[in-house]
């Protein structure tokens, strides 16, 4: 999945992690090069078809820790013996390994959504993380942007499915293409947590909705130079972890 050491030589500095095809599970690997390389590995069999998150940790100060889909796999194993330096030449890959000798071994499968950390994750981080994206409904009025006109906000209705509630959403994580933040202000409708003034059935269908708004001009500079249908992301977080997002088309005109 990831490899980011010399798999053909057992005391190459560096990382990876990926599927072992013989047993169909996960592992990861850490070296300094300064000897043998450490490996720990999963207990569950994640060639069954279906979408996992796998995460590998390694703590220099502790052990390295397999997780499949936000929990932990298999026994945990000391690393911290192996304080040397991980730096070496290799370019970071995606889907096969590195071999000075013989042929890299690829992933057969689908890879998604790939982060690497500077950091140890923590187990309720890694959780948070695998918990499922809630699918919103996302309107953006206007439905057409004249980025000429003078108009201050872009405004957004958050309609979350059965199961979930707005009053829930924290506006402070709300988001547009991953970049432009809500505004939060000291106006009722501005504010971080929902009220009377930020819920409303905005479309009539019986639902409640939460409104945020956009700064104006900081969608039109991040908008620049597109013009006709635009599809824009709106994501964020509610009060207890997990995460929505969803898009709406709108068209642009200059």
């Amino acid at each position: 999945i990831v490899s980011k050491r010399d798999g053909a030589i057992a005391s190459s500095a560096g990382y990876t992690m990926g599927v072992n095809g013989d047993i169909q599970k996960v592992n990861a690997s850490i070296g300094d090069g300064s000897g043998t390389k450490a490996i720990f590995t999963g207990s569950t069999i994640v060639t069954d078809g279906q979408w996992h998150m796998v995460t590998a940790v390694s703590d220099r100060d502790g052990y390295g820790q397999i997780y499949v889909d936000g929990a932990p796999d298999g026994p945990s194993v000391l690393i911290s013996n192996r304080a040397g330096s991980m730096d070496n030449e290799y370019d970071v890959l995606f889907g096969q390994t590195i071999a000075s000798f013989g042929a890299p071994g690829y992933f057969l499968g689908d890879i998604d959504e790939v982060r690497i950390y500077n950091r140890a994750l923590s187990e309720s981080e890694i959780q948070q993380l695998a918990q499922t994206m809630i699918e919103a409904t996302i309107d953006i009025d206007p439905d057409t942007l004249n980025l000429s006109s003078n108009d201050k906000w872009i405004t957004c209705y958050i309609e979350l499915p059965d199961g979930y509630d707005v009053m829930d959403i924290d506006g402070a994580t709300v988001v547009l293409e991953g970049d432009i933040p809500a505004y939060i202000g000291k106006e009722g409708w501005a504010r971080e947590g929902a009220n009377s003034s930020n819920i409303m059935d905005h479309d009539g269908d019986g639902i409640l909705e939460r409104m945020v708004k956009f700064d104006k001009s900081e969608v039109q500079e991040y908008l620049s130079g597109l013009s006709g249908a635009v599809e824009l992301m709106v994501s964020g977080e509610l009060i207890d972890g997990p995460s929505f997002e969803g898009t709406d088309i709108i068209k642009m005109i200059n």
